[in-house]
């Protein structure tokens, strides 16, 4: 990932952040609000989705086991919605079941906790881009 980043793109990009772990969720919101345009964030699937739908982000990032909705759960009703829209999925879990329902659903990026802040901005960076240039 030694693409130099383009921190003017970073600062047009609205981002859906969906994150039950409310330090975890503090802490990456601040790290990504100085960098982009718009932050969104969800504690649940659920709530994700209900943001989804209201602000079409550009790219979203959720945890995978949350409350009321698991991320998996959102990640498939968005994919009905937009089949293209990245989403990168952030987790604690090492477990095959969850790897292999992210490779069905066509996730862009399977990252295990704990994650360090640069690189997540380097993924985004890249699938936002790609997406965008091809939308």
């Amino acid at each position: 990932m030694e693409e130099k980043i383009d921190k003017e793109f970073l600062k047009q990009l609205t981002i859906l952040y969906v994150e039950d772990e409310d330090d975890v969720k503090e802490q990456f919101s601040r790290f990504l609000k100085r960098r982009i345009k718009t932050l969104y964030t969800a504690s649940n699937g659920r709530e994700g989705l209900k943001l989804f739908k209201r602000y079409n982000p550009d790219i979203i990032v959720t945890d995978i086991q949350m409350p009321k909705m698991s991320g998996l759960a959102m990640a498939e009703t968005i994919r009905e919605v937009n089949s293209e829209i990245p989403i990168i999925v952030i987790t604690a879990f090492n477990e095959s079941d969850y790897l292999l329902k992210s490779i069905d659903l066509g996730i862009d990026k399977y990252l295990f906790k704990p994650i360090i802040p640069t690189i997540l901005i380097e993924v985004i960076y890249q699938k936002a881009k790609k997406y965008l240039e091809n939308s």
